[in-house]
């Protein structure tokens, strides 16, 4: 599987990954705006998710015609331990999908 780290989504991956500090969902959602913000806070709120290192909630948009799946995933205090087992969930879960590239956009997530 191709990642790729990108500033800003092109539309063209059908999975965008969002790190997320513990306890920064509301952040990441006020940096995306609306209407994938909000799409993500929902998500996040009715899976419980926090940001704990190498959790992940998925949830879909639609963009155009294609479908997107978002994913969060949890990279707890940003250490390199934390963001390697983050990685290491997001390549597991998607591993097997059959999809062949994923976007991961750091815009909510500050200098770790």
């Amino acid at each position: 599987m191709d990642i790729r780290f990108v500033a800003q989504i092109d539309g063209s991956a059908p999975i965008v990954a969002f790190p997320v500090t513990k306890g920064g969902v509301d952040k990441l959602a006020g940096a995306l705006g609306d209407p994938h913000g909000a799409l993500l806070k929902g998500a996040a709120g009715q899976a419980r998710f926090d940001g704990a290192v190498a959790s992940l909630v998925e949830t879909s948009a639609v963009e155009g015609d294609d479908v997107v799946r978002l994913v969060l995933v949890g990279v707890g205090e940003g250490t390199a331990a934390d963001m390697e087992r983050a990685g290491a969930a997001l390549t597991a879960r998607f591993h097997t999908s059959g999809q062949t590239s994923a976007l991961v956009d750091f815009a909510g997530v500050d200098a770790l």
